[in-house]
């Protein structure tokens, strides 16, 4: 069991909720509306692992507090699956920070739309750690980027 975090959670990253909640991990959900949130609880048989957490990411001062909220509650966050916009990229450094300074090891997964440019994601994120594109054939479109945060 561990502890993930998962910006998008009750919308485009609902199943992702619910699998690992399923798995027996503690999910940490970022999201914005409580009726969605409910839906995802009521639809999981393992409602026990979610733990909502009410916040507009691009509120980063109520971002930061929640994020050490849920870590204080549920243990360093092991691993991060973000549906974060590509304008607000802001939020997921605020991310990539607190738990980068609370677990010696993580993983991020960023996925990222279809007309997004990965390279200038890249350049736009400061990672303390290794980076790779997982996709099907090019990392032009339906990108997921994994990062692995090595071990300190």
């Amino acid at each position: 069991m561990g502890h993930v975090l998962v910006v998008g959670g009750t919308g485009m990253l609902a199943d992702v909720s619910k699998w690992h909640a399923k798995r027996h991990h503690k999910v940490s959900i970022i999201a914005r509306d409580k009726l969605k949130m409910q839906k995802i609880e009521t639809e999981s048989s393992h409602k026990n692992n979610l733990y909502p957490l009410y916040v507009d990411y691009r509120n980063l001062s109520s971002l930061e507090e929640q994020i050490l909220s849920a870590i204080a509650t549920n243990g360093p966050i092991l691993q991060v699956v973000a549906w974060v916009r590509s304008d607000a990229l802001e939020s997921l450094q605020v991310i990539i920070k607190i738990v980068s300074s609370k677990a010696k090891q993580w993983n991020l997964f960023h996925v990222l739309s279809s007309g997004t440019n990965v390279k200038e994601i890249k350049m736009q994120i400061d990672l303390p750690c290794t980076f790779s594109c997982i996709k099907k054939k090019s990392c032009q479109s339906n990108s997921l980027i994994e990062v692995k945060h090595p071990s300190v």
